[in-house]
């Protein structure tokens, strides 16, 4: 174990130290390299791991600082991370393969595929699995941590908090408990646990080695670290399919380039085919507006900045959590951030990395600060 820990610190120390052109050969990525072994070393957040892809290649893999403080266990882009929200688009997909065998429709209302414990309030029949993977179901926010000991059953949790006080459609209002309810439907339809079906359908035919849905630490996997830089005690979510899904940055890239890749045209794909071409466009497709610009597909956020250049993504932030993953189809590009801290300064950062692979995105984020 002492050597162990001596052996980590000196490679961490040798990360710290390395020139960056040492680090990758790309030269694009010097700066932004600078950036994250400065983020690290001022302790804005404890590791960063970066991965970039571009025409369905992985061009970028960096990590620097520590995925285990007190075990002076250093980050990979290898290394676990929990996701949070970036657990979304996931789930999305493990619906929408459903829906293509059949065993799933879009518009039949939620409650189609629920027991005793069902939606309640204001119309809930309107309530279709399109407005839940919308965040237009009228299902209120909610957010809530589960640990080992807690007896709380996710139907509990649907007869108590999937009370719509609104009609569906009417205005998006995100919400994990929708995901939540998305991955309970998997479960009952497919007949297995929500984990063993990702596993078996989506993370073991995309060879994502480092990707699970756990109830207890992955081996290797990042510990989360609170604002005050002390290391949280394992917890899950009840709503496992909003915020519990846990991958490395090498295969959250994999992952984002199976949905740029698969979502050209069925003539023209790498990899397994997971999903047919028409699903993956449909997700990547604005369904409900959010903002200016701004919207919301079938698990994905896309914004488009009106300027040409178009992001279908999501972020992820929770306890010890913040997490990027954005795909630009236009360019081919893939971009990842996983920090095992909250912190404002990750999203920001995926944009910088994204302005190294896309210039004409760097300068339009220069226009943006003047």
């Amino acid at each position: 174990m002492v050597r162990t820990a001596v052996f980590g610190f000196l490679l961490l120390l040798l990360l710290l130290l390395l020139p960056d052109a040492a680090a990758n050969a790309d030269t694009r990525f010097q700066r932004i390299a600078r950036e994250i072994r400065r983020l690290v070393a001022d302790q804005t957040v404890p590791s960063l791991v970066v991965g970039v892809a571009k025409d369905g290649r992985i061009i970028w893999e960096f990590a620097v600082g520590w995925a285990d403080r007190e075990r002076r266990i250093p980050a990979t882009p290898h290394t676990p991370y929990s996701l949070a929200s970036v657990s979304k688009p996931f789930t999305a997909t493990a619906v929408l393969k459903l829906v293509e065998a059949g065993r799933l429709a879009l518009d039949s209302p939620a409650n189609n595929y629920l027991g005793h414990a069902r939606i309640t309030g204001t119309h809930p029949e309107r309530a279709t699995l399109r407005h839940v993977l919308t965040h237009t179901a009228g299902l209120p926010a909610y957010f809530r941590m589960r640990f080992a000991d807690d007896p709380q059953t996710f139907e509990n949790t649907i007869a108590s908090r999937a009370i719509l006080t609104r009609p569906s459609r009417r205005r998006y209002l995100y919400s994990n408990l929708g995901y939540g309810i998305l991955d309970h439907i998997i479960e009952r339809v497919a007949g297995v646990t929500y984990a063993e079906f990702m596993h078996r359908e989506l993370f073991e035919p995309l060879q994502l080695g480092q990707t699970s849905v756990p109830t207890a630490p992955p081996p290797g996997a990042a510990v989360r670290y609170s604002a005050d830089d002390s290391p949280l005690p394992f917890y899950d979510v009840d709503h496992r399919g909003a915020s519990s899904v846990y991958a490395s940055a090498h295969d959250l890239v994999r992952f984002g380039m199976f949905h740029l890749n698969q979502g050209a045209s069925d003539e023209h794909h790498s990899g397994p085919r997971i999903l047919q071409a028409k699903s993956i466009r449909e997700m990547q497709r604005v369904h409900t507006q959010i903002d200016t610009g701004a919207g919301y597909g079938l698990g994905w956020r896309i914004d488009d900045d009106g300027r040409g250049f178009r992001q279908v993504g999501h972020t992820g932030g929770m306890p010890g959590v913040t997490t990027v993953l954005s795909l630009f189809p236009a360019e081919r590009v893939v971009i990842v951030v996983l920090a095992n801290r909250r912190s404002d300064l990750v999203v920001p950062l995926a944009r910088r990395v994204a302005g190294a692979v896309i210039p004409a995105y760097a300068w339009r984020l220069r226009q943006e600060l003047h």
